[in-house]
C-alpha cells in the first residue's frame, strides 16, 4: 500500500515536471518569434524614415531645377515614363533638337515650401514677376522604386500662372500657352536664334505647338482687359483699362480682338481660374 502511493506520488511529481518544461518551451518559442517581428516593424520604421527623407531630398533638388531654370538635375531623377514626358515637352518646347532648359524668365521663383505625404511630394513655389505681381505656383510629383532607385515617376503641375491665346465655351477656359519672350531673355533668344527684327516691339511669342489646356472658369473669375468706347458696356470717358468679373462683357472683347495676336496671363489656383489679364501688345 505504502508502494503504491509512493508511485503515485512520484508519477505526480514527474508529471509536473514534463508540464512545467513544456509551457516553459512554448513561453521560450514565443519569445523567439517575437523577437524577429519586433525587429521587423523596426526595420520597415527604419525604410519608411529613410525614404521619407530621400523624397524630401530629391524634391529640393527638382524645386531648385525650376529655381535656377536647369531640368537635368530633374531628369537625372526620373523614371524611363517620366523621361519620356519631360523630352516630349522640351521637343514641344524648343524643336528636335531640344535641351535642357526649363521655366521662364517671368515670373521666376524667389521660394518654395515642400510637404511629403507618404510617396508623394507636393511643391508650393512661390514667384514674382517684372510689373511687379506675386504669384504662387503648386506642383504635384509621385516617386516610385524602379530597379531598386526611388525616382519621380510624374509630374504635374495642379496650380500656376500662364500664358497664352485662350477661347471660352460655357465654363471652361481653353488655353494656347505660349512663351512670351523679352530683350532681357538673351539666353533664350540665342536658343531660338532670334534677331532684332524678330523683335520689333520687344517681344516674341513663342507658340511651338497648338495643344490645348483647359481650366473652369467660376462666378468670381476676374478679367482685366483694355476696353473700347464702343462695347456696350463702356461708358463714355470711362477708364479703358477695365476690370470685370462678367464673363458676358470679356466675351465681347475676345469676339472683337484677333485672338491670334492677343495673348493673356492666367492664373490658376486649385484648377479654377481667378484672373485673366490681356497681355499688352504694340
Amino acid at each position: 500500500m505504502i508502494f503504491k502511493k509512493l508511485s503515485l506520488v512520484i508519477s505526480l511529481v514527474f508529471l509536473s515536471i514534463v508540464l512545467v518544461s513544456c509551457q516553459q518551451a512554448s513561453d521560450g518559442g514565443n519569445q523567439n518569434n517575437s523577437i524577429p517581428k519586433q525587429n521587423e516593424e523596426t526595420k520597415d520604421k527604419i525604410t519608411s524614415v529613410e525614404e521619407e527623407k530621400k523624397i524630401a531630398e530629391l524634391t529640393e533638388v527638382w524645386a531648385n531645377a525650376l529655381k535656377t531654370r536647369d531640368g537635368k538635375p530633374r531628369y537625372e531623377m526620373m523614371s524611363e515614363k517620366a523621361k519620356e514626358k519631360f523630352e516630349q515637352e522640351q521637343i514641344n518646347r524648343s524643336g528636335e533638337d531640344w535641351n535642357f532648359n526649363i521655366g521662364w524668365s517671368s515670373p521666376w521663383v524667389v521660394s518654395f515650401d515642400i510637404e511629403i505625404e507618404g510617396m508623394t511630394a507636393n511643391i508650393v513655389y512661390a514667384m514674382k514677376t517684372s510689373e511687379p505681381a506675386d504669384y504662387y505656383m503648386r506642383e504635384t510629383l509621385t516617386f516610385v522604386m524602379e530597379n531598386g532607385k526611388l525616382v519621380v515617376d510624374d509630374y504635374q503641375t495642379i496650380d500656376g500662372l500662364y500664358i497664352g491665346h485662350i477661347s471660352i465655351e460655357k465654363d471652361t477656359l481653353y488655353l494656347d500657352e505660349v512663351e512670351w519672350i523679352t530683350v532681357e531673355n538673351q539666353d533664350r533668344i540665342k536658343e531660338l536664334e532670334l534677331s532684332q527684327s524678330d523683335m520689333p516691339n520687344g517681344y516674341y511669342i513663342y507658340n511651338p505647338s497648338t495643344e490645348k489646356i483647359s481650366f473652369k472658369i467660376g462666378d468670381n473669375t476676374e478679367y482685366n482687359f483694355v476696353a473700347y468706347e464702343s462695347f456696350s458696356f463702356i461708358k463714355e470717358g470711362e477708364d479703358r483699362n477695365y476690370t470685370t468679373t462678367k464673363k458676358e462683357e470679356f466675351i465681347e472683347f475676345l469676339n472683337y480682338v484677333k485672338s491670334d495676336r492677343v495673348v493673356f496671363w492666367v492664373e490658376v489656383i486649385d484648377g479654377f481660374v481667378v484672373n485673366i489679364t490681356e497681355q499688352f501688345i504694340n
